[in-house]
Protein backbone atom coordinates (compact mmCIF):
# COMPACT_ATOMS: atom_id res chain seq x y z
CA UNK A 1 0.00 0.00 0.00
CA UNK A 2 1.36 3.41 -0.89
CA UNK A 3 1.97 6.14 1.61
CA UNK A 4 -0.76 8.30 0.09
CA UNK A 5 -3.26 5.43 0.29
CA UNK A 6 -2.28 4.80 3.92
CA UNK A 7 -2.71 8.50 4.68
CA UNK A 8 -6.14 8.50 3.07
CA UNK A 9 -7.12 5.39 5.08
CA UNK A 10 -5.96 7.06 8.29
CA UNK A 11 -8.00 10.20 7.62
CA UNK A 12 -11.05 8.18 6.57
CA UNK A 13 -10.83 6.11 9.76
CA UNK A 14 -10.70 9.27 11.88
CA UNK A 15 -13.74 10.70 10.10
CA UNK A 16 -15.63 7.45 10.59
CA UNK A 17 -14.68 7.31 14.28
CA UNK A 18 -15.85 10.88 14.82
CA UNK A 19 -19.09 10.25 12.90
CA UNK A 20 -19.89 7.14 14.94
CA UNK A 21 -18.98 8.86 18.19
CA UNK A 22 -21.29 11.77 17.36
CA UNK A 23 -24.12 9.31 16.75
CA UNK A 24 -23.41 7.52 20.05
CA UNK A 25 -23.35 10.82 21.93
CA UNK A 26 -26.92 11.54 20.76
CA UNK A 27 -27.99 8.78 23.17
CA UNK A 28 -25.17 8.68 25.69
CA UNK A 29 -24.37 11.92 27.46
CA UNK A 30 -23.04 11.44 30.96
CA UNK A 31 -19.76 12.03 32.80
CA UNK A 32 -18.28 8.76 31.49
CA UNK A 33 -18.94 9.63 27.84
CA UNK A 34 -17.54 13.12 28.33
CA UNK A 35 -14.47 11.62 30.02
CA UNK A 36 -13.89 9.25 27.09
CA UNK A 37 -14.18 12.11 24.63
CA UNK A 38 -11.89 14.37 26.65
CA UNK A 39 -9.21 11.79 27.45
CA UNK A 40 -9.13 9.77 24.25
CA UNK A 41 -10.96 11.22 21.26
CA UNK A 42 -10.10 14.91 21.54
CA UNK A 43 -6.33 14.29 21.82
CA UNK A 44 -6.47 11.73 19.01
CA UNK A 45 -7.65 14.13 16.28
CA UNK A 46 -4.67 16.52 16.29
CA UNK A 47 -2.30 13.54 16.51
CA UNK A 48 -3.94 11.99 13.46
CA UNK A 49 -3.72 15.27 11.55
CA UNK A 50 -0.04 15.56 12.47
CA UNK A 51 0.55 11.98 11.36
CA UNK A 52 -1.22 12.61 8.06
CA UNK A 53 0.89 15.71 7.50
CA UNK A 54 4.07 13.74 8.28
CA UNK A 55 3.00 11.03 5.85
CA UNK A 56 2.52 13.64 3.12
CA UNK A 57 5.94 15.07 3.83
CA UNK A 58 7.54 11.61 3.79
CA UNK A 59 5.85 10.90 0.48
CA UNK A 60 7.29 14.08 -1.00
CA UNK A 61 10.77 13.23 0.30
CA UNK A 62 10.60 9.67 -1.04
CA UNK A 63 9.42 10.92 -4.41
CA UNK A 64 12.26 13.45 -4.57
CA UNK A 65 14.80 10.80 -3.54
CA UNK A 66 13.46 8.45 -6.18
CA UNK A 67 13.78 11.13 -8.87
CA UNK A 68 17.28 12.07 -7.78
CA UNK A 69 18.45 8.46 -7.79
CA UNK A 70 17.30 7.78 -11.35
CA UNK A 71 20.00 8.00 -14.02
Amino acid sequence: MSLSASRANLLDAMKELRHRWDRIREHWDDPVSRDIEEKFLDPLEPRMRNSAHAMSHMGELLSRADQECRP
